[in-house]
């Protein structure tokens, strides 16, 4: 009787050094939807964080480790039978071993997911060594996926040509979505609309600008800043002082504390749209939530992301439009649930399951 094991194609997803919210969700993908007789998966996790927080992953598919030895091992074993999918790149000093040590990255996949590809580089010699290791390493990946945006950034930034590209979105951008009722688009109430804005309380959500913005706009009621990670508290006080100054006439709550993603969800579907103001393609899993719930979406035109969207055929509004707009501009219900429709048909996690096995089986 032939060995079966032989004829499996051996897929090792590697998550390097990504934020466990991420990774969980995605854990749970790869063991739900990425079922295929002809596959077998192992999961590394090479991170920091405190071993505790993937208690809930235990299985024999999964290995956690904070070894990089065990990394790049891993990475120059790919081959044919062996694929490897690298899940966020989040660490320089591999792309420095890799430099010498991988003869090729041929089977290697890269699922950009967003800062792994805009890397602000440090100033001085570490930042010319980093910018190297980049500019030669990340083309050599065999394959990468994730959003176009991305890829196109990608490519003007190494000056090179990186290899081959397929759109496949990050699933757990969803968390479960099949598990939760299908979202009701609500017609809104014309005084009383209300948004999220920005997706932290970093710097590159240019608070400033988009608050200037909402001071010369009508649209809004009240306003919901979230701040609960990423700037500290000196920072924090600082957007909220300058939030209070400018917007006297509108309604204002600071989101500083954290939550669990589901009650995040719960608290933006109570919102009647989401402003971003970022220059470069974050918060994407946010904008798919709010897209699920028929929110408008505001990002600046010159994000990657709004070329991305309106390809998709998504219809957003450019953040720097917000003065001039008034309600009737604004989604119909039937534009709603037109750009709904899109959004599940680019990141429901059959699909990119769907997509995913047949690059990994090369159909």
């Amino acid at each position: 009787m032939p060995d079966k094991s032989k004829s499996l194609i051996k897929v090792s997803h590697v998550f390097v050094l990504s934020h466990s919210r991420h990774i969980i969700p995605y854990v749970g993908f790869i063991r739900n939807e990425l079922i295929n007789d002809k596959l077998e998966h192992e999961i590394l996790i090479y991170t920091n964080e405190g071993r505790h927080i993937f208690d809930g992953l235990a299985g024999i598919d999964l290995c956690l480790t904070n070894q990089r030895e065990k990394v790049v091992n891993t990475i120059c074993s790919a081959n044919a039978k062996h694929r490897v999918i690298l899940h966020g790149i989040y660490d320089n000093v591999l792309l420095l071993i890799l430099l010498f040590k991988a003869k090729t990255l041929r089977y290697v996949i890269w699922s950009m997911w967003g800062a792994d590809v805009y890397y602000d580089l440090p100033k001085g010699i570490k930042g010319i060594i980093i910018d190297k290791a980049r500019k030669w390493v990340l083309p050599k990946i065999g394959t990468k996926i994730g959003l176009k945006g991305d890829f196109i950034h990608l490519q003007k930034n190494t000056q090179q040509n990186c290899n081959n590209y397929v759109e496949i979105g990050f699933p757990a951008w969803f968390y479960n979505i099949k598990q939760r009722p299908a979202a009701l688009i609500k017609p809104k109430e014309t005084n009383k609309l209300s948004a999220m804005v920005g997706n932290s309380g970093d710097a590159k959500n240019n608070f400033p600008e988009v608050i200037d913005l909402l001071a010369q706009s009508s649209l809004f009621s009240s306003l919901t800043f979230v701040l609960n990670y990423g700037a500290s508290e000196t920072q924090t006080s600082t957007i909220k002082a300058y939030a209070i100054q400018k917007l006297p006439n509108i309604d204002l709550v600071f989101l500083t504390e954290s939550y669990q993603y589901v009650d995040f969800i719960g608290l933006m579907s109570c919102h009647d749209a989401l402003i971003y103001n970022h220059d470069r393609q974050q918060g994407v899993g946010s904008l798919n939530i709010a897209c699920e719930y028929g929110l408008d979406l505001f990002i600046p035109a010159h994000n990657p992301l709004y070329s991305t969207f309106s390809e998709w055929g998504i219809r957003l509004h450019d953040t720097h439009t917000l003065p001039s707009l008034n309600v009737n501009d604004l989604n119909s219900c039937t534009q709603a649930s037109h750009n709904q429709a899109s959004i599940r048909d680019i990141f429901h996690p059959a699909v990119c399951a769907q997509k995913l096995n047949k690059l990994i089986l090369g159909e």
